[in-house]
């Protein structure tokens, strides 16, 4: 009768001790999950505003709010910070199927939510065809990521 009262107390401290290990174990991997979902959205994003940063031919910035870019033509788009409802917003003409901006005349500008759980978009200018960008995101569980634009430049529409 001990020895099975030993052996149910040493099987209650390894269900115990092995059951901490998986908890432990999902909890990291739900939270490294977490960090590679927000650096996937940041890639995506940094991606399209890249690309369209090389489409503009010149940007302004207000810190911490928007960032515009200028298209030949006189059409903008315009990346804008929201901080009350934590949302980055796209405002500026439509992308065709095939990823191109379409700037045929009289088209409408479209507006769309690109990103909720944003902390911070701090756009800056190195000069007017250099903006630079500062993206913050984060979850509910506690993953944050902030990311660094990359170096893009504005087009040159001529040359002196």
């Amino acid at each position: 009768m001990v020895e099975l009262l030993i052996t149910s107390v040493i099987m209650g401290v390894i269900f115990a001790t092995g059951s901490n290990v998986m908890v432990t174990q999902i909890r990291v991997s739900s939270q490294q999950e977490s960090l590679r979902r927000l650096q996937d959205h940041w890639g995506r994003i940094n991606h399209l505003v890249d690309s369209e940063i090389t489409e503009s031919s010149s940007a302004t910035a207000v810190p911490g709010t928007s960032l515009t870019l200028s298209l030949a033509g006189g059409q903008t788009i315009t990346y804008t910070y929201d901080g009350g409802t934590r949302t980055m917003t796209r405002t500026g003409p439509p992308i065709n199927d095939n990823g191109t901006l379409n700037l045929t005349g009289g088209t409408a500008n479209v507006s769309s939510v690109l990103l909720t759980n944003v902390d911070a978009f701090s756009p800056t200018l190195n000069n007017s065809r250099e903006p630079a960008y500062t993206l913050a995101l984060s979850d509910g569980l506690g993953a944050s990521f902030t990311g660094l634009s990359s170096s893009c430049r504005s087009r040159t529409s001529s040359f002196p």
